[in-house]
């Protein structure tokens, strides 16, 4: 096989569910044909998360980043690690380089809301949590229903956004 033909069995494998070791090995295959593309190193990434191999993960999603910074997917992919991993600040900072790169990304706006949350950080909670709602209006009726949001269901600025 070659790479492209190994990236795509990777990916097919990712999509079924539970061959998330059969997704890296193609992934890793496609990796010695061709060290230098991003999204194989993306990928390889993804899989190793599902394995709950976080640190490995977040090396290859650096790796990726390496090779390609501007690919918006990878930042986004290495934030969400970092969030897992309770490195909220550097989560934060690095959703915010994925924005930079891919500024209608509801989800990483969403994420960022959920960390600003953890710090009771209104205003930038309001701020994002519009953006993520600008793009993908199924955040106004999870923001309805986020425990983190208690805190400001009186403020009327929040209510205006949800409503």
């Amino acid at each position: 096989m070659d790479k492209d033909e190994l990236y795509n069995k990777g990916l097919e494998l990712l999509k079924v569910g539970n061959c998330d070791d059969e997704a890296l090995d193609a992934f890793n295959k496609a990796i010695e044909l061709d060290p230098n593309d991003s999204k194989i190193w993306c990928r390889k990434g993804v899989s190793l998360d599902r394995l709950g191999r976080w640190e490995e993960a977040l090396a290859s999603h650096e790796k990726a980043i390496e090779l390609n910074p501007s690919y918006a997917n990878a930042w986004y992919n290495k934030a969400a690690i970092l969030e897992q991993l309770g490195r909220y600040s550097l989560a934060l900072e690095t959703y915010k380089k994925a924005l930079e790169l891919q500024p209608d990304d509801a989800d990483a706006w969403y994420n960022c809301v959920l960390i600003y949350a953890m710090n009771n950080d209104k205003e930038n909670i309001l701020i994002c949590l519009s953006k993520a709602i600008e793009f993908d209006k199924a955040y106004k009726e999870k923001a309805k229903k986020e425990e983190k949001f208690k805190f400001l269901i009186e403020d009327k600025r929040f209510q205006a956004i949800i409503e």
